[in-house]
């Protein structure tokens, strides 16, 4: 359902084969990976890499269905993140979260 509704709005499948087909990664982070279906996408294209998706949400990556040996879903901020000085990333996204941020001078 999640899918369905989403792709109204954007194709996770040409997103994710484009963003490889110009980026090469290893380590990838998404901020903002929600329920998982991007990174997915994402593994599917980078057979070598490895993926962080972060979220604020309670449960990120609950729908992802994938490698879980390359990939790792914590909820934290982006800043949590960098407090933590991981290792550099080689592509850092952020997908479909735009409509989560108020417009300014919403309450």
């Amino acid at each position: 359902m999640a899918d369905a509704y989403r792709s109204l709005f954007l194709n996770l499948d040409d997103c994710a084969t484009l963003i490889a087909s110009m980026w090469p990664a290893e380590r990838i982070l998404e901020v903002g990976c929600g329920d998982g279906s991007f990174g997915e996408r994402l593994l599917a294209h980078y057979p070598d890499g490895r993926y962080l998706g972060i979220d604020v949400a309670g449960e990120p990556g609950r729908l992802f269905r994938g490698d879980r040996a390359r990939a790792t879903f914590q909820s934290m901020t982006s800043r949590e993140l960098r407090e933590e000085s991981p290792e550099p990333f080689y592509l850092v996204l952020l997908v479909d979260g735009l409509h989560h941020v108020p417009a300014p001078g919403a309450a």
